[in-house]
Order: C-alpha cells, then structure tokens, then sequence
C-alpha cells in the first residue's frame, strides 16, 4: 500500500505490480497507510487533518473517522 500528495492511497499486488484499488477521499497528501491486523481494514493518516480514516479493504469504502489528536497524525501501525 502506499500513499501520494495527490491525496489517494493504492492497494498493491506486489507480484506483478498492478494496482488493485484506489482509496481516494482525502483532500491532502497521504502520510501513512497501514493494513489492521486481521486485513479487512485500511487506516490512513493525511495533511488534510481529517485524522485518521478507516476504510473496508474490499470496497475501498471510508468507514469511520478516528478523531482525537490535537495536530496533524503522521503514522498508523496495524
């Protein structure tokens, strides 16, 4: 996985190199892209200080917002 400043995160097939999803929704750099434990949820961390967002690993659909810090997140571990 990995994050761009054109605000989108990929999810790879790092076998052959493919992009299998875009998960597109911040409106800022993507800081930090991490795969949860289990791998059905994608967290991401933006400069568009939206905090942290949860997304569904198969739909790419935005499921939640983690809210809380008080400055920009710049990592997420799964």
């Amino acid at each position: 996985m990995t994050g761009s400043s054109d605000g989108t995160a990929r999810i790879w097939d790092l076998d052959v190199g493919e992009c299998l999803g875009t998960l597109e929704g911040h409106t800022d750099t993507v800081d930090s892209v991490t795969l949860s434990a289990d791998g059905r949820r994608v967290m991401t961390t933006s400069d568009d200080d939206t905090e942290v967002r949860v997304w569904d690993f198969e739909s790419g659909e935005c499921l939640r917002f983690l809210t809380g810090h008080t400055d920009t997140v710049q990592s997420v571990g799964g």
